[in-house]
This record gives structure tokens, sequence and C-alpha cells, in this order.
């Protein structure tokens, strides 16, 4: 972890698409089911609910707001925050031609951020009429920047 980021940041950098983020969502919802229950310890749930640097980011973020993963309840209201800021952030639908790599995604969230200075999820659709090029929807906004509007429009 660098020192210009902190543990939500990089946490938050692990969601790139908007079905990272309902997977994130469900283990939040997993780990709150679990949090009450005597049976299991929280360190041990957690290893059992998160991927292993998620676990790791997750408790930093516990330890840096000086949250004891011995106070319930204070662990509850952190989730039900985490929970709350993933489910807020804004979704960027892409439509492409053919299904992006992953890296391509990647990117286009870091130029976002960057160049808009906003965490957004990426929604991809498939729709092989576009031929090339994409288009992009978010808050209500649409580009078409596809090579079919191109060959209709000229």
């Amino acid at each position: 972890m660098s020192s210009e980021t902190t543990p939500y940041d990089e946490l938050f950098q692990m969601l790139i698409s908007l079905a990272d983020a309902s997977e994130f969502i469900d283990r939040i919802d997993e780990a709150l089911e679990r949090l009450f229950q005597a049976k299991i310890s929280f360190t041990v749930s957690m290893a059992e609910i998160f991927p292993r640097t998620q676990k790791e980011l997750l408790m930093a973020i516990l330890e840096a707001e000086k949250i004891e993963v011995t106070d319930l309840a204070a662990v509850e209201g952190f989730f039900r925050t985490l929970k709350d800021k993933v489910t807020k952030l804004p979704v960027l639908e892409l439509t492409l031609a053919v299904d992006p790599s992953e890296k391509l995604l990647q990117d286009v969230q870091e130029w976002v951020a960057v160049n808009v200075h906003m965490k957004v999820l990426i929604e991809t659709k498939v729709n092989s009429k576009l031929i090339g090029g994409l288009m992009i929807s978010i808050n209500g906004y649409y580009h078409d920047y596809s090579i079919a509007k191109l060959l209709h429009s000229a």
C-alpha cells in the first residue's frame, strides 16, 4: 500500500465491474449474518468469507478507524456503511461489439478516475451490430462512438 492511498482506496480499486461490487456486497451480507454467531471468531469468519487481500484491507480499515473486532455493534455499523458506499458508486455502462478484456475495463476505470475524478463501476454489454467502437452511458448521459453510427450518418 503506497503512502498516498488508503485501504479504502485500495479496496475500491479492486471493484472494477458491477458484478465485482455485487459479489463484494454479497460477502458483506454474509459477514453481517455471521457477525453475531458465537460459534466462530470474527477473524476466522472474515478469512472464510473474503479473499485474502480484501480481508487484509478490511482489517486495516477497521484498525485505522480504531474499531475493535470485539465491538460487534461497531463492526456491524462499519459493514453497513461500507455496503452503502459501494451501492452508491456510479455505474458506467459500456456497450461494445465484443467482450472486453479485464485489462480494458481496468484502463477505462483508471481513465475515468484520472480525467473525471470519479470512481465508477463498469457494466458491459455486447452488441455486435456496433461493428466496432463503443457506446457509453452514465448518470443519464449517453454517447455513441460506434462505427455503425458513423456508417449510418455518412
